[in-house]
């Protein structure tokens, strides 16, 4: 059956045409990774008015496939490290709402919010002709959920998640976040193989996106048990700022930094812990601006700014809905380092206008290890304090200026990492 979508302004009654899109834009395949993520995204602050996604000089008719080779040119790169190891999962069937509104048990049929028909978590469903769909291991922020899948031209494993019958603003949203993911050739990103719109063999449809299958789990679930060696944190941060200055230097802003959608992998080679930044569902291009306007104080790379974000991470230009540059993702970055070392939020009101506030008046508890750990280096807390700051002119401009001042704490303090004990080994959840 085919389907279309429309713009709000359509929606709205206006004579605009429907927006199609082409099923399969597939980003060349750079990287391999297989895994797991049980939580894909903690919930964020919706967007009302999201910015039309990138376009092109002509619209494809649905079912035509886009291949974008790789910047540079050559065969696809290979990554250094040991072979993934495919993850282990329960296998106890459940069922959901094909709307993203939750689990239910095997003997409900409908949705108790929606009324729709309820699916199976497990199964052998096969999208864009090539993506076989095996289980749910997650469910997104808008209505989404995550699969974990196969692709049967390859036998890779993939994650591949699901937006149902979007809306006109979550189509644009939707869209625009996998532009930008799949244009970003970083070894901290996790890598998009495909993006587009499944269903037109099916009564109903929706919007899809491939990615790779990673393994370990998000840093927010080994995060609940606590703050992790300030080194290892260190690295971690090091890592995510790479990624984001990636970003950056690309004309983005991820918008939704968090602990949620950062996935750490343990390597057995060196126990080092590798580190993929994704869901760029919120996050948006500024466009035709030099690099000095993207990160003037006053910027003026777009005339208003939706309340976008989880509201924990968000910086106060974001939370007051000021343009934003990459400085808000450097503070999202401050507030998530202060969160690995001391095991706690700066603020964590549970009144979101308290919380607002919070971000916008007061200055963050003195940052110290929890009981029982040594005490911080000076140098490290000045920078996530600096990274803090209220004033986006007071923090670091960009985000590799950050990074080097990670590095520098790092040489500093050169003797040998001691190793992880077995209790903290052992905290690493089966996804």
């Amino acid at each position: 059956m085919r389907r279309t979508t429309r713009s709000p302004t359509a929606q709205a009654g206006a004579s605009a045409g429907p927006i199609r899109i082409a099923r399969g834009y597939n980003p060349a395949n750079r990287r391999r990774g297989i895994g797991s993520t049980r939580r894909y995204v903690e919930p964020a602050v919706d967007c009302e008015n999201a910015p039309e996604p990138p376009g092109r000089a002509s619209e494809p008719r649905r079912g035509w496939a886009w291949q974008v080779p790789r910047q540079g040119g050559g065969p696809p790169a290979r990554r250094r490290g040991p072979r993934h190891r495919a993850s282990r999962g329960r296998t106890v069937s459940r069922k959901l709402c094909p709307n993203g509104h939750g689990y239910y048990s095997t003997s409900a049929d409908i949705c108790s919010e929606c009324g729709a028909a309820l699916q199976s978590d497990h199964g052998e469903r096969v999208i864009a002709h090539r993506y076989r769909l095996d289980r749910v291991i997650g469910l997104g922020g808008t209505r989404s959920t995550v699969w974990e899948g196969v692709d049967l031209r390859t036998t890779r494993p993939v994650a591949v998640k699901l937006l149902p019958d979007p809306t006109g603003v979550e189509l644009m949203r939707f869209m625009r976040g996998a532009f930008i993911a799949a244009e970003l050739d970083h070894e901290n990103v996790a890598q998009v193989y495909e993006y587009g719109e499944y269903g037109e063999d099916e009564p109903e449809g929706g919007l899809f996106l491939v990615m790779e299958r990673l393994t370990g789990a998000t840093l927010d679930r080994v995060l609940r048990k606590g703050a992790i060696p300030w080194r290892r944190a260190v690295s971690v941060a090091e890592q995510m700022l790479s990624a984001l200055d990636a970003l950056h230097a690309n004309r983005g802003v991820h918008r939704d930094i968090k602990p949620g959608n950062v996935f750490v992998t343990p390597d057995e080679l060196d126990d080092s812990w590798r580190v993929r930044i994704f869901d760029f569902d919120l996050a948006m291009r500024v466009e035709d601006v030099t690099t000095s306007e993207f990160y003037g104080d006053e910027l003026r790379a777009v005339p208003s700014t939706p309340v976008c974000g989880t509201p924990p991470y968000m910086a106060p230009e974001q939370i007051i809905g000021y343009p934003l540059d990459g400085r808000a993702d450097v503070y999202a970055v401050g507030v998530t380092l202060y969160r690995m070392l001391s095991g706690c939020l700066p603020f964590a009101d549970s009144d979101r206008q308290l919380l607002y506030r919070a971000h916008l008046e007061r200055t963050p508890p003195p940052l110290a290890a929890p009981g029982g750990r040594p005490e911080l280096p000076s140098a490290l807390v000045a920078v996530v304090m600096r990274a803090l700051s209220k004033r986006r002119s007071e923090r670091f401009k960009f985000a590799s200026d950050m990074r080097r001042a990670l590095r520098a704490v790092q040489l500093e303090h050169r003797e040998a990492a001691t190793p992880a004990p077995a209790a903290f080994a052992a905290r690493w959840p089966t996804p």
